[in-house]
């Protein structure tokens, strides 16, 4: 008899054993699994920069966009091909003094990807959370459409790294 009651205030004594364990470890995993998610949001953005920035400079230089072609016009493609889910995209659009076949076309994006969608746990993201992304190819069709020396922008403010 004496053995049953003390296995049974064993049994009393660990029943509130798993819901502390719980309690203490639900916030750091939380904070991993967000922390997961806004790593992944960033990397997302990152790969949706580049690949809307090429897109748009190929379409730029093979005219393949609408007419007549401008500066203004390439850099709203580029902006609205980003698709940023994590911030705002934004983008700038280079046109050479003169619109001939071998002329360089640059065009950059970048996204402050800072404004999270979960902001539980501040993290550190690489380049200070803005993606950011350039390309320049070489112009392959001819047009007499675009204004010889134009550049256009959807907004951003230090585009330094763009040139």
């Amino acid at each position: 008899m004496r053995r049953s009651c003390r296995a049974q205030s064993r049994r009393r004594d660990d029943r509130g054993t798993a819901a502390v364990e719980f309690a203490i470890l639900i916030p750091l995993m939380c904070s991993l699994l967000f922390g997961i998610i806004d790593y992944g949001l960033f990397f997302n953005e990152s790969l949706n920069v580049r690949q809307a920035v090429r897109e748009s400079a190929r379409r730029g230089v093979v005219q393949d966009f609408g007419s007549p072609v401008t500066a203004q016009g390439l850099a709203n493609y580029t902006a609205t091909e980003v698709g940023a889910v994590a911030g705002t995209a934004y983008a700038r659009v280079e046109v050479p003094g003169a619109w001939q076949r071998g002329e360089p076309v640059l065009v950059c994006a970048m996204v402050d990807v800072n404004d999270a969608l979960i902001d539980f746990v501040p993290l550190p993201l690489p380049s200070g959370g803005v993606v950011k992304s350039r390309t320049r190819m070489s112009i392959e069709v001819e047009t007499t459409t675009v204004a010889s020396g134009s550049s256009a922008q959807t907004g951003g403010s230090d585009w330094s790294w763009c040139d």
